[in-house]
């Protein structure tokens, strides 16, 4: 761990939670999450190209938002998340992003397999309903 002090992050909103992991695609092929840095979710290759779900290890109660990065050697790519999956109490337990090469997000994209490729999501959760 590193010895530099870190300060708490501050926020607005009543027990605000980030879970933030990073996979490395593997093409075509399927997630390998052992290889995964962070906790907190695990994910799997959708059905067709560019499609990764997130799947996280407890729901939560609210959704804020994702960020999501993808890193490549030789592409710009980008992403963006598509739906979010809830359990039948309508708390969060994943969601599902979209990679694609251009802004036009028509063009979906495989993110190859690579020691340079990888994606970075950070989910941002409520702990509470509370306002």
């Amino acid at each position: 761990m590193s010895n530099l002090l870190f300060a708490p992050v501050e926020s607005r909103n009543r027990d605000e939670k980030r879970i933030t992991s990073r996979f490395f695609p593997q093409g075509a092929g399927a997630v390998v999450n052992a290889n995964n840095v962070g906790s907190g979710m695990t994910f799997t290759r959708g059905v067709s190209a560019g499609l990764f779900a997130a799947v996280f290890e407890e729901a939560c109660p609210g959704f804020i938002g994702a960020h999501i990065s993808i890193g490549h050697a030789t592409l710009v790519l980008h992403a963006r998340t598509i739906s979010i999956q809830t359990d039948s109490a309508g708390a969060c337990t994943g969601l599902t992003s979209q990679v694609y090469t251009s802004a036009v997000s028509a063009t979906i994209s495989d993110v190859t397999a690579a020691a340079t490729s990888w994606i970075c999501v950070e989910a941002i959760l409520l702990n509470s309903r509370d306002r």
